[in-house]
């Protein structure tokens, strides 16, 4: 992947998560340490990423999916310049619609001057 196709499936998937995401009673915080720390291997993508992100989330997509503004969320990632659909092609399955749960993560290249994350993405579902 080039690294102008890489920054626009970073942008898409920022911007869908954070604004279709509708914050439910359940929703809970934890440090990324106490992930890392206790590994649940069969409950938590986060475990399975390799350590030293500088960014990562993880996605109830089946609670995502079930928000109001989940619709509005999608069109407004095309609307701000999102590639939807390069991120289905580079992802080969669309993580948005068929994912119950994923984590992502971004990692710097390595040495400097690198402009663009290398992103990591575990996802679990009806995955096709």
């Amino acid at each position: 992947m080039t690294r102008a196709p890489r920054r626009k499936v970073l942008a898409a998937l920022l911007v869908v998560f954070g604004a279709a995401g509708c914050p439910s009673p359940q929703t809970s915080v934890r440090n990324a340490s106490d992930v890392r720390a206790r590994p649940d291997l069969h409950g938590d993508p986060l475990a399975l990423l390799p350590p030293g992100a500088v960014a990562w989330a993880r996605v109830d997509g089946a609670a995502l999916r079930q928000s109001p503004h989940f619709d509005s969320g999608l069109e407004l990632a095309t609307q701000l310049g999102a590639d939807l659909a390069l991120v289905q092609r580079e992802l080969g399955f669309d993580a948005f619609r068929q994912a119950n749960m994923a984590a992502v993560a971004i990692y710097l290249p390595p040495g400097p001057g690198g402009d663009a994350g290398w992103p990591a993405v575990y996802a679990r579902g009806e995955v096709q």
